[in-house]
């Protein structure tokens, strides 16, 4: 409520609300510096890519073999390197697998639904770029929009990982809280840590749906 008495919610209010629906979700704004983001990007933009299902992503740690659907301690390509110490540090959560995707204006991101094969926390940055992204509960219907910023984390984890996706779309501006949004091109840093198990151990229930 502002100074006026006027009932009109923040950017802020609406998304705390709508991600408090959500649970399994939580959300954290201003989790890197813009010195820090700075920094980051001009490391981003000079690492070499790989074409993984469209998209332009780079892998350390363990690798997620989509041919084999399954991982062992024989699948590691890289350790994650010293120069994201900064976000690793203000994690302070060991991570045995780090995703980055470079993601242009003009490409749509969708984040399904993972297999057990990986922990139960699941943590994604995002950075260079605002962005609205559709939270869709699978069993429900239900959805949410939720405003992702710039330097901001997001932790998913049980429900929300078990039971809903997300999408963001490929619109060049996106709409918040009556706001319009003017995206730029982004990068987004999913960390994870991968269970290791024996292929004749391993039953459907462990395979990844990407």
């Amino acid at each position: 409520m502002n100074m006026f008495g006027s009932n009109i919610k923040t950017d802020s209010e609406v998304n705390k609300d709508r991600i408090s629906s959500i649970p399994g979700l939580s959300y954290y704004n201003n989790f890197l510096t813009r010195d820090e983001e700075e920094y980051l990007l001009d490391y981003l933009s000079n690492i070499e890519y790989s074409n993984v299902f469209g998209r332009a992503t780079k892998y350390y740690g363990y690798n997620y073999s989509h041919k084999k659907k399954y991982s062992d301690s024989n699948d590691l390509i890289s350790n994650i390197p010293k120069t994201l110490n900064i976000i690793l540090n203000k994690l302070d959560i060991n991570y045995n697998q780090l995703v980055i995707e470079k993601l242009p204006v003009n490409k749509q991101y969708s984040f399904p639904i993972h297999s057990k094969i990986f922990c139960n926390n699941i943590i994604t940055i995002n950075i260079g770029s605002d962005c609205v992204a559709e939270f869709v509960n699978k069993l429900t219907g239900e959805k949410q929009n939720i405003l992702i910023k710039g330097r901001s984390l997001m932790v998913i984890s049980d429900d929300c990982r078990k039971e809903w996706s997300y999408v963001i779309n490929n619109n060049k501006t996106h709409t918040f809280n009556d706001k319009k949004i003017k995206r730029k091109d982004r990068y987004n840093l999913t960390f994870k840590n991968i269970k290791f198990f024996n292929k004749a151990d391993e039953d459907d229930t462990y395979y990844f749906s990407y």
